[in-house]
């Protein structure tokens, strides 16, 4: 047999292997319509108003009931009963009664349970009783407390509990008994403070914990004790620093730390001994711009034990009038957000020692100017956002610094002239953004070497004509020219000779000013050549 014959027979019973397994799937579905069955039993945003009752499955086991998104109401003791799942979903219901006695029966098989808003105010009993259960979600009900005993059955075996949402106004003691926990979310609930030994049961084993909008002032000493902690979030809270050392435990381990919507005045000490983060987010903190670390000349940055691990930095929001030298030699960082900032000057190699950046956020600075060689040496950089920083013109100059640069967006700035040869040494430039800006005159020249360039934005920018300098733009495929009053008619005939020379043309999303009912690209498509034929010879 040649081995194309073997292939193809290879995937005959492939497809012939899938078929009869879903045949017999679909067969032996304990569940009629509208739910449908795979490996699990899929009955998720059906409308339903009630669990459909289990027919016989044969013995076989279903990974999971998904019944989140209907209008169920109640579930009695026997509602669940024929269902041998490890997981089930009951999320997003309206429930009016759920019974003490729902999950009796799945002690030894449930893993997974997620009750997130369903309207319940007290925690069903036999929840306590499934010795095997990982995971358990019950965020968003009304719950005003967890008992103590609720959790002691289920300790050894739970490993992320989310209760977020909740009417509860304290730390827990049923939290006492998860000693293998590696997930805790108790974001949105009045926390206000943490008990001495609040997290010693999971002090060595709990690797994310979320805390926002918990109500936390200050820093809470029960974190410091965390020693296995990847993910640390603590956005929308009082705290207004992160006391020197309180990090110490999680140096090797957390690699995301987010703090944003917090009253942080400056970059915290703390940062110093984290030695393996990789995410940083401290955006919308009102940030003190005389704060050595903001704009000293030292080297020795609070963010210098992470520069061989951290990717991703956001700092928008801040009220930063410089470019903090925290972000300085960070030689891996690939994301930077310093949006929505007060930063007024760039200096030339301000990012010299960012060689992996791909992703530069400056947008919402008032800016105003850009020295020639301020993105100097961001050899991997794809994507720069200047949108609204009251720039006059296009940085024409600093783009041959950034040979990889893929999107510029140059938009809602006070840009009123496009200049010949606007786009220089950018060979890999894909998309420009220059929409909402008062263009009142573009040069001739102005798409010379712009051979890259497949989209153009100029939305909203007072054109009254399409000019005719887009055709040396020869990789163009897409121009937006929406919101211009730009007419159709024989202003309009360019097109046809780019069309005869190159033949092909972009795509020209507008209207015609004068028929509004009647796009740009429709007009050139099927009228300009008859009424402008004669003008083009």
């Amino acid at each position: 047999m040649k081995m194309s014959e073997c292939k193809m027979l290879q995937v005959s019973l492939l497809c012939l292997l899938s078929l009869m397994l879903l045949s017999h799937v679909t067969a032996i579905c304990p569940v009629s319509q509208p739910c449908q069955c795979d490996i699990s039993i899929h009955c998720q945003n059906r409308n339903l108003t009630e669990v459909p009752p289990a027919m016989s499955s044969d013995g076989e086991d279903f990974l999971g009931l998904y019944l989140s998104q209907n209008r169920i109401t109640d579930i009695k003791s026997d509602t669940l009963q024929g269902y041998h799942v490890s997981s089930i979903d009951l999320s997003h219901n309206p429930l009016v009664h759920l019974d003490n006695m729902a999950f009796v029966g799945m002690e030894k098989y449930l893993l997974e349970l997620n009750l997130e808003d369903v309207h319940i105010t007290t925690l069903p009993s036999s929840i306590a009783q499934l010795i095997n259960l990982q995971t358990l979600n019950i965020k968003n009900n009304p719950i005003s407390g967890i008992p103590s005993a609720f959790t002691a059955n289920i300790g050894q075996s739970l490993l992320s509990f989310s209760f977020g949402g909740t009417k509860i106004r304290y730390w827990p003691t049923a939290l006492n008994h998860l000693v293998r926990l590696k997930a805790l979310d108790m974001s949105h609930n009045v926390v206000t403070f943490m008990r001495e030994g609040a997290v010693s049961a999971f002090a060595d084993t709990l690797q994310e914990l979320r805390l926002v909008n918990a109500s936390l002032s200050p820093f809470q000493a029960e974190l410091s004790k965390l020693k296995a902690l990847t993910l640390l979030d603590l956005s929308y809270n009082s705290i207004v620093d992160i006391p020197p050392g309180a990090l110490t435990n999680m140096s090797f381990t957390l690699k995301k730390l987010t703090m944003s919507h917090a009253h942080l005045s400056y970059l915290p000490e703390a940062l110093y001994d984290l030695n393996v983060l990789e995410e940083l987010d401290l955006s919308f903190n009102p940030m003190q711009s005389t704060n050595a670390d903001i704009i000293g000349t030292s080297d020795n940055s609070l963010l210098r034990n992470s520069a061989a691990t951290l990717r991703f930095v956001n700092l928008s929001s801040c009220g930063l009038n410089a470019i903090p030298r925290a972000v300085v030699n960070l030689d891996q960082l690939e994301v930077l957000d310093l949006s929505r900032n007060r930063i007024v000057v760039l200096n030339n190699h301000q990012f010299s020692s960012l060689p992996h950046l791909r992703t530069l956020l400056l947008n919402d600075n008032p800016l105003m100017s850009i020295p020639y060689l301020s993105f100097s040496g961001l050899t991997s950089l794809t994507y720069l956002n200047l949108a609204r920083c009251y720039l006059t013109y296009i940085p024409s100059s600093s783009l041959p610094e950034v040979q990889n640069l893929d999107t510029l967006d140059l938009s809602s700035n006070q840009i009123t002239r496009i200049p010949d040869v606007a786009f220089p040494g950018a060979p890999k430039l894909s998309a420009v953004d220059l929409s909402n800006n008062s263009l009142v005159y573009i040069f001739d020249y102005a798409f010379t070497d712009a051979h890259s360039v497949r989209t153009l934005r100029l939305s909203r920018c007072s054109l009254t004509r399409l000019p005719s300098s887009l055709s040396q733009a020869d990789g163009l495929r897409t121009v937006f020219v929406d919101g211009n009053p730009i007419p159709c008619d024989c202003d309009l005939s360019w097109i046809l000779t780019w069309q005869r020379q190159s033949g092909i043309i972009p795509n020209i999303v507008g209207r015609c000013a004068d028929h509004p009912t009647m796009t740009i690209s429709t007009y050139v498509s099927t009228r300009l050549q008859h009424d402008c034929g004669s003008v083009v010879g």
